[in-house]
């Protein structure tokens, strides 16, 4: 069996310090017009390399609230199949769902024939949750973030981020946040070794957006707990800070693969903060949301809204040279 690829051409452009680093293409998948609406979001893979994405069929009904896969390894079909889960776990059965409508995060669990369906955390005070992270210390540890979109954004309000364990939810002080100049919180992911958890923000003034940056946190190296600390600042998109960050996901060397959405592409950022390369995405406006899957784990698969029809979802894949850390993470299991 061969793995999907995507197609590889190498261009140098300049990022914001001037230096020069490579530019590449990633391949339209061409899903199926009917196959996802414009709220295609939240990408998963499960332990086989499947790719999953939200707001299956979504057309005309609410969005984000049916799942399917984009993209079946094996087969390599494009043609999405109705599935349960987004977030997939240690546990090949069980998923984790990201509920923004109800400040919670659902449990979806597949027992033979009959799909059980539990909270797995809740709080009214989470904001949405946006996405989430998965620890790589402990299986029953996530961390979540959440946004408030408003005109002029507040630092330590207008973003947050949790975590949650054995049921329990618990926030992250808004102060530290508040203090480290944290406003809108977005993308999510923890470094494979455990040590780190980068959360994105962005700043709203006046109704534009102004700033888009990505902060690292220290994490417990025992318990994996966040550790009440002020994070540091890891990467500024000063050459582009209207362009919001979406999804974030790392690979095993803890490159961080990040959608820039409204500009069509991805970017890699290296374990050091330094720009490594950028991946266009051909047919895609807004890339939305993307995880590392495919037969060996190392095609990077991003969704969004298609560029030429914003109503309906678009996917696009792009082979890497190294494996998601979500990927590798369940061949452990």
């Amino acid at each position: 069996m061969s793995c999907f690829a995507g197609a590889v051409t190498p261009t140098p452009v300049s990022n914001a310090t001037g230096a020069s680093v490579p530019t590449a293409t990633g391949t339209n998948l061409n899903l199926a017009t009917n196959a996802f609406g414009a709220a295609i979001e939240g990408v998963g893979v499960d332990k086989g390399g499947d790719v999953f994405a939200v707001d299956f069929e979504g057309g005309g009904r609410p969005p984000s609230s049916s799942f399917g896969f984009f993209y079946q390894t094996g087969s390599g079909t494009k043609n999405p199949l109705l599935i349960n889960g987004i977030r997939f776990t240690k546990d090949e059965t069980t998923v984790l769902l990201a509920d923004a409508a109800n400040s919670r995060v659902l449990r979806v669990t597949k027992n033979g024939t009959k799909t059980d369906i539990d909270i797995f955390c809740t709080d009214p005070r989470i904001l949405q949750p946006n996405d989430i992270a998965l620890s790589t210390k402990k299986d029953s540890l996530i961390f979540l973030s959440g946004r408030n979109f408003t005109a002029d954004t507040i630092a330590g309000v207008s973003g947050d981020l949790w975590t949650c364990e054995a049921g329990k939810a618990t926030q992250f002080d808004p102060a530290i946040l508040a203090a480290a100049d944290i406003h809108r919180t977005n993308g999510i992911e923890t470094s494979p070794d455990g040590k780190f958890l980068y959360l994105s923000s962005a700043k709203n003034v006046g109704g534009k957006v102004v700033s888009n940056q990505i902060f690292k946190f220290s994490l417990d190296q025992h318990t994996g707990h966040l550790l009440k600390q002020k994070p540091t600042l890891f990467y500024d998109f000063v050459d582009s800070p209207a362009t919001d960050i979406d999804g974030m996901r790392a690979d095993v060397a803890g490159n961080l693969f990040v959608t820039r959405n409204g500009d069509g592409k991805v970017v890699k950022i290296s374990p050091d903060g330094k720009l490594l390369a950028e991946i266009v995405l051909r047919g895609m406006g807004g890339p939305s949301s993307l995880e590392l899957g495919g037969c060996d784990g190392s095609t990077l698969f991003a969704v969004g809204k298609c560029a030429d029809n914003a109503t309906i979802g678009c996917a696009a894949s792009f082979k890497t040279d190294s494996v998601g850390k979500a990927f590798s993470i369940l061949q452990k299991s």
